[in-house]
């Protein structure tokens, strides 16, 4: 049997891209198209060039907002494994841990690291589970057959709903991100040195 690894008992480790440094600009510049936009017009009165405008800022808002979302998710996937593999192994990891969900991921770890058990009230494992769906809807979107009362009750629901591009989505992942990354830390001290400050914060600045 191996132990787990400590201090000064492993090899150079190649540390993934600054995803959560990526979500942080997402959400930024999502907020930055909207000082200008209207999310809901009224497209009727708007001529042809502002429509036109309209629907590249709407597409371009989409898009920032989803990619703040899949990096939040990924930035925390992608530290969870760096964890794995500087504390237990490449070849361990890779073979008992590397496929499993966010969250399973999370309590393994955890229990290597510390002896301690995350259950499922704690708040780093509500922010992993939230995390992990809010990356796994954007990635993996379904398609599902609907009556027509369906249809119809579904938007009808959409029109009550405030639309605004994704907006809410986002910033709530980037929170939910944030919160793992000082729970963690609480949990884990030593794994800070892994961790952007500027993630800690919540803030790209």
């Amino acid at each position: 049997m191996k132990k787990v690894r400590r201090e000064g008992q492993f090899q150079a480790v190649e540390i993934p891209p600054e995803l959560g440094l990526w979500a942080l600009h997402a959400l930024e510049d999502a907020i930055q198209i909207t000082k200008d936009f209207d999310a809901a017009p009224d497209l009727e009165l708007l001529g042809k060039v502002a429509r036109a405008k309209w629907q590249r800022d709407r597409h371009s808002l989409e898009r920032h907002t989803t990619s703040a979302v899949l990096f939040a998710g990924l930035a925390v996937e992608a530290f969870l494994n760096t964890c794995g593999v500087v504390r237990l192994g490449s070849d361990f990891y890779d073979e008992n841990c590397e496929r499993l969900e966010p969250t399973q991921k999370l309590v393994t770890l955890v229990l290597a690291l510390t002896g301690e058990l995350v259950d499922a009230d704690d708040k780093i494992f509500q922010v992993t589970k939230s995390l992990a769906k809010a990356r796994n809807a954007a990635a993996h979107p379904k398609s599902g057959e609907l009556s027509w009362d369906e249809a119809q009750e579904k938007y009808r629901k959409a029109m009550k709903q405030k639309d605004d591009g994704g907006l809410s989505r986002a910033k709530r992942a980037i929170a939910d991100m944030t919160l793992f990354f000082r729970e963690f830390r609480k949990i884990c001290p030593d794994t800070e040195r892994w961790m952007n400050p500027r993630v800690l914060k919540g803030d790209a600045t």
